[in-house]
């Protein structure tokens, strides 16, 4: 298999070239499905943290879903619920932003390798 350069020559295409192009496409997918979970865990954030500002006018007890099912809890503890489920959200927002970081300098190396052989041969910009 062999891809054109940006002359008359054709570069040929090694197996080591093909599991770089391979590779380049399933970390951009991956970096693609972090960052659309990091946009969802802060839209979780957003709505815990106007829950905890609402438990402010609240009752002593307060209703609190678990599953598909109510319970009836005191405020406090319902506000630790809360808290303790927003600190895991901004754990896992950092987590993600530290993987995307290491997915997008591998990406860079990639792109200099690939770019380096094939020149404008290949597109390994994002859309």
């Amino acid at each position: 298999m062999s891809k054109p350069s940006s002359g008359d020559a054709e570069v040929e295409v090694t197996w080591e070239d093909q599991k770089k192009i391979n590779s380049f496409g399933k970390l951009s997918l991956k970096k693609n499905e972090l960052l659309l979970e990091k946009s969802t865990i802060q839209e979780e954030i957003t709505t815990l943290k106007d829950a905890i500002d609402e438990l402010i006018l609240a009752d002593d007890f307060v209703k609190y879903q678990v599953g598909s099912t109510f319970i009836e809890l005191e405020k406090e503890e319902v506000e630790r619920r809360l808290n303790e489920r927003e600190e895991g959200l901004n754990n896992r927002q950092t987590e993600i932003t530290e993987h995307v970081q290491s997915i997008e300098k591998t990406l860079a190396q990639l792109k200099v390798e690939l770019y380096a052989k094939f020149g404008s041969s290949i597109n390994l910009e994002e859309r």
